[in-house]
């Protein structure tokens, strides 16, 4: 009585058996080394992954802080390209287009392995472009970034990824304008930035943005947790979150524990890198077959070492969550269910634990997860990891 059966998953690619509703629900990830390169090797591509990894049309694809793409059709076989600038932070594809962007407001279109185009992105010479995304739910573009002077561009549009228009201009010289994300079943798309007045702006077409302030201090990110929870989080020092139906309520509701966004074994540490800036490789995962989540999770983020000198990857059940009440007004408790918590391939390489985790990018794309990251093992080379 009151036994929970928990039903096989499906098989993924690079999924390792046996099962065990048990001991090992999800069976074990069998990851195998794909790219390994050291910097002796030139070229600056010992750089460390900046965008999220993605699958699109058919090709598994980031670009790291150099201003090189990774591209592979199999996420084993990887190819790299020169974009044409350094400091490139940003990837995405909508409209069957490819867009990459980063620092002087820089921005391109074109195809992995293919010729790359520069735009015009409304953002100025000196301003970096820290996130572009492709909105299905509105059929645009959205970039966003940190402008370098007062009614300078932070926010731009594109329906093509060619022409850009500028759709909101920065009041306060130098905030930072950090990340995007969408509530897929809705218009309504969030936008964090890294102002203690207006933190989060959020939009229901993506041309015309209105600035809440639901976390009383910078704030650089924003993601739609989708599952269960089916809720926009965002905050720095603590974490917030709201429903659709209620995103200009101010204040959002607490989310408590904030287990989404802080390292889950080291719960005192905050992890203020997670989608921040160039970070979205610590955003957290959805796999809409199985309903998971999955989470990067080094366990020490400002520490000069990794405690205990472990990297993680933690798999949340979304279908449900649990410890969820009210205590007051403003507070919302409830947490997707842990299932399964493995170390990566990447932490016995990992320089003897000497660095901080900044350097490393992960993605779950098209049923396959990708670890990339430099500064590897004692030659300090650049490897990539999947479960392909």
């Amino acid at each position: 009585m009151g036994q929970t059966v928990i039903s096989a998953p499906i098989v993924q690619t690079g999924q390792a058996y046996p099962y065990d509703p048990v001991k090992n629900p999800l069976g074990l990830k069998s990851w195998t080394q794909y790219w390994k390169t050291s910097t002796t090797n030139g070229n600056n591509i010992n750089s460390y992954p900046t965008s999220r990894i993605i699958y699109a049309n058919g090709i598994y694809a980031f670009v790291i802080n150099s201003g090189f793409v990774f591209y592979s059709t199999d996420a084993k076989n990887w190819n790299t390209q020169y974009v044409g600038s350094a400091n490139m932070y940003c990837l995405a594809y909508g409209n069957n287009t490819w867009v990459v962007a980063g620092y002087a407001g820089v921005l391109y279109t074109g195809t992995p392995g293919g010729t790359w185009t520069a735009r015009t992105s409304q953002f100025g010479a000196s301003a970096y472009i820290y996130d572009v995304r492709w909105i299905p739910t509105v059929s645009l573009f959205i970039a966003c970034g940190s402008p370098t002077s007062s009614g300078a561009c932070a926010i731009a549009s594109s329906p093509d990824g060619i022409t850009w228009t500028n759709r909101f201009n920065d009041v306060n010289s130098g905030a930072i304008y950090a990340a995007i994300d969408y509530d897929p079943s809705t218009t309504t798309i969030t936008l964090a930035c890294g102002n203690a007045t207006n933190n989060v702006y959020y939009s229901t077409n993506g041309t015309s943005w209105t600035g809440i302030n639901p976390c009383n201090e910078a704030n650089y990110t924003t993601q739609f947790l989708r599952g269960a929870l089916n809720r926009f989080v965002a905050g720095r020092s603590s974490i917030l979150s709201s429903t659709t139906a209620n995103i200009t309520s101010v204040p959002w509701y607490s989310q408590s524990p904030a287990i989404y966004f802080q390292t889950p074994n080291n719960n005192s540490t905050w992890v203020g890198g997670v989608a921040s800036s160039s970070n979205h490789i610590y955003e957290m995962q959805y796999d809409s077959v199985n309903n998971y989540y999955y989470q990067y999770a080094p366990q020490s983020y400002y520490s000069s070492a990794l405690q205990n000198g472990v990297m993680e990857l933690i798999t949340y059940d979304a279908s449900t969550v649990i410890n969820t009440n009210f205590n007051n007004a403003t507070q919302y408790n409830a947490a997707f269910p842990i299932i399964k918590t493995e170390t990566v391939p990447l932490t016995s390489l990992y320089n003897g634990g000497s660095r901080v985790p900044t350097n490393f990018g992960y993605g779950y794309a098209n049923g396959v997860h990708i670890l990339a990251g430099n500064n590897m093992g004692t030659d300090l080379s650049f490897q990539i990891y999947t479960t392909a």
